[in-house]
């Protein structure tokens, strides 16, 4: 997956917030995906009278995979607690355009 980065000159390249926020989302967007095929597996086995243990070793790694989600949007949460603050601050400050970092300043005033 490819995110888009600004090029801050000698600082090298940063993620914007928005850029951010967007590669979180699709990042826990897959790991729901693969929740849901976890769950139609154990569904499927379960149907079938197949091994409990490995419905049961299924529904740890469920467990496990609900806890990263978890993680993962309180750290978004957590991000943009401090980064929109950031952004409202700038605009109220005449805007991005009086910031070094414009595209960052507009991305994480508008998340």
């Amino acid at each position: 997956m490819s995110i888009a980065t600004t090029d801050t000159g000698s600082a090298g390249e940063t993620f914007t917030h928005g850029a951010w926020v967007h590669w979180a989302e699709v990042c826990i967007d897959q790991l729901q995906g693969v929740w849901n095929s976890l769950e139609q597996m154990a569904a499927q086995i379960t149907a079938d009278d197949g091994d409990q243990a490995q419905v049961a070793v299924i529904y740890d790694c469920m467990a496990q995979i609900e806890g990263v989600i978890a993680e993962g949007r309180q750290m978004v949460e957590q991000v943009n607690a401090t980064a929109i603050p950031v952004g409202e601050a700038v605009a109220a400050a005449g805007g991005s355009e009086n910031t070094p970092h414009k595209q960052y300043a507009d991305e994480a005033r508008s998340a």
